[in-house]
């Protein structure tokens, strides 16, 4: 058995019996909580994990409901500042720290609220895990999820490709995320924007220009090199058109809340698929999945979302076959939430069609070229070529790009792979 200090020395100084006593009373509406037994989870594997400390913990404790004692059981996963002052610093951990939890504790609570007011609570977008607790104040920042993985849940290894089946659960899950935040502005929009607006930039920001450049021109660099290799002479030009471009910046502004797009609302920013986890059935059939890590979330167009997954997470195979299909049953999806939403403001027209998603993906093409590379790149890293932090030392912060190190494709296949998303942009006139 662990002791509740063990756990409050791996995760943060401002996780207090008293603050995770309060937690475990609100699960069970439970009073004179008295723990059983703290049990240690699996570390996570390297490479999973460069803005957080990740520990998993179960806890085991009794609890009077009515006058009758009653033994119940929590599965948690808390997430931390990296232990290490220069990982922590080359990694701005608390700037993204700091966006999730308020997420957790300011937006999400007031899109919840929304949804509650207007549906059954069989009809509510519920697909991201239960909050518990957090705190952040730059130093001692934490939060505490519940752990979805002992409901069935798992993640895919970074470099799986999509089946169109789990990629139709991934998309009904944004749709719906989505439509929720779009129909939360639609009916009241004041209050939206006062949520939406508490959200920080985390990636694209004047403010980190210097944080991230030179390691995204290595990343153009390495995708201009498979262009070249793999790709006919016109889409060589074309990238080098767009490689010229001050890529940074025109991104900036696509992300700024005051960027001028009709479909904005609260997207997740970091829709790869290690951030959605599926539950499958008995013949390991996906049959839902969930979405976690809001560390990237902002006010923005929806999508930014689409086309990082899509791009991300799908093989060019099934972006050949299926990429109208997906894109028709996000808008489906879609329409349907927001018309249960808001059946006053749909009348005869739907609120998203076809057409105004295309005019969207075309107008956020640099956003997705940005993000794909780098998902893209970094998902195909051999095990011993991903980055060790703990070589990390010091006090201070180092340059991006000296730890998230990233060399030209060594094989074919990879350089295929990474060639292919950029011909499918420029075929459907993204970039």
């Amino acid at each position: 058995m662990e002791s509740f200090q063990q756990i409050q020395d791996l995760i943060s100084p401002k996780l207090t019996w008293k603050v995770f006593e309060t937690v475990l009373k609100k699960q069970n509406c439970s009073e004179n909580v008295k723990l059983i037994n703290i049990t240690l989870g699996k570390p996570t594997k390297k490479g999973d994990s460069y803005l957080s400390t990740v520990t998993r913990f179960s806890v085991e404790y009794s609890g009077e409901i009515s006058g009758t004692s009653k033994v119940f059981k929590l599965h948690v996963i808390g997430k931390s500042l990296l232990k290490n002052i220069a990982q922590r610093k080359t990694f701005r951990n608390s700037d993204f720290f700091t966006n999730e939890i308020r997420f957790y504790q300011q937006v999400w609570p007031e899109m919840d609220a929304f949804q509650k007011e207007l549906l059954n609570p069989n009809q509510l977008f519920k697909e991201i895990p239960n909050y518990l607790c957090g705190e952040f104040d730059g130093t001692n920042d934490y939060i505490l999820l519940e752990d979805l993985s002992f409901q069935g849940y798992q993640g895919v290894d970074r470099s799986d490709a999509l089946t169109f089946e789990k990629s139709k659960l991934v998309l009904r899950i944004l749709s719906r995320f989505h439509a929720l935040g779009y129909a939360f502005n639609e009916m009241k929009p004041d209050l939206f924007l006062q949520t939406a607006t508490k959200l920080n930039e985390t990636y694209f920001h004047a403010n980190f220009r210097t944080w991230y450049t030179k390691f995204q021109r290595n990343v153009i660099n390495i995708t201009l090199d498979a262009v070249q290799q793999e790709l006919p002479e016109q889409y060589v030009n074309k990238f080098k058109e767009v490689a010229s471009r001050d890529v940074y910046g025109e991104i900036i502004d696509l992300c700024s809340p005051t960027a001028n797009t009709k479909f904005k609302t609260i997207t997740h920013g970091d829709t790869w698929m290690p951030n959605f986890l599926t539950r499958y059935d008995e013949s390991k059939q996906p049959i839902h999945s969930v979405m976690i890590d809001f560390q990237l979330t902002r006010y923005s167009s929806l999508a930014q979302d689409l086309h990082f997954f899509i791009y991300a997470c799908t093989d060019a195979d099934m972006r050949a076959e299926r990429y109208e299909d997906m894109l028709k049953y996000y808008c489906h999806e879609f329409n349907e939430f927001f018309a249960q939403l808001c059946p006053k403001h749909v009348q005869n027209e739907v609120a998203l069609s076809y057409d105004d998603l295309m005019d969207e993906l075309k107008a956020n093409g640099m956003f997705a070229l940005s993000m794909s590379m780098e998902a893209c790149i970094m998902s195909m890293l051999d095990d011993d070529e991903v980055s060790d932090l703990d070589q990390i030392e010091g006090q201070d912060a180092v340059p991006l790009e000296t730890v998230w190190i990233v060399k030209p494709l060594k094989t074919k296949e990879k350089r295929v792979k990474l060639a292919q998303i950029i011909k499918h942009m420029m075929d459907h006139n993204f970039i």
